[in-house]
């Protein structure tokens, strides 16, 4: 049995650093997705598994840059690998792989969905506003739902407006 120990590779550290970051922005994805507004949670004490909105978010955001930065040294490690992945050689040219091209146009399709609230998408939009507002015992009389922290900044509402 060999119990020598293996190097360190940079290449297996950033695979594992996406894994993880991923894993983070997942949870707190779901962590946010559940959230009610920010002054609901304020005012309640919202927590989810003993976290606080605010700082879900500020995890959110840090592991959803950390993810990006790890993603690109992935692609650049990997380039030879994603190429095979996305082009094969047929007859002597270069042609899209099929999966690539189906790949690419199911994320330009729920792109478009997700910007004009088509459903699916418009579905998973509306429920994440439905959950989020269900929170909030002064939203409960139908009021259109309004996105953002600042929607209501200049109205005497908000973080500085108060």
């Amino acid at each position: 049995m060999n119990t020598e120990k293996k190097p360190f590779t940079t290449r297996g550290f950033v695979s594992l650093v996406v894994t993880f970051s991923f894993v983070v922005l997942m949870m707190s994805g779901i962590a946010l997705y559940i959230a009610p507004t920010c002054r609901v949670a304020r005012d309640s004490g919202w927590s989810f598994i003993f976290i606080s909105k605010e700082t879900w978010e500020s995890l959110h955001v840090v592991f959803a840059f950390v993810f990006i930065v790890a993603t690109v040294f992935h692609f650049i490690y990997n380039i030879g690998l994603l190429t095979r992945y996305i082009v094969e050689k047929v007859k002597g040219r270069n042609v899209l792989k099929t999966e690539a091209v189906a790949a690419l146009i199911i994320i330009a399709a729920l792109w478009v969905m997700s910007s004009f609230k088509i459903p699916p998408a418009g579905w998973i939009i509306d429920l994440h506003d439905t959950v989020k507002f269900s929170w909030d015992s002064d939203r409960r009389d139908g009021t259109e739902f309004q996105r953002g922290r600042g929607f209501n900044r200049g109205r005497g509402e908000g973080r500085r407006g108060r």
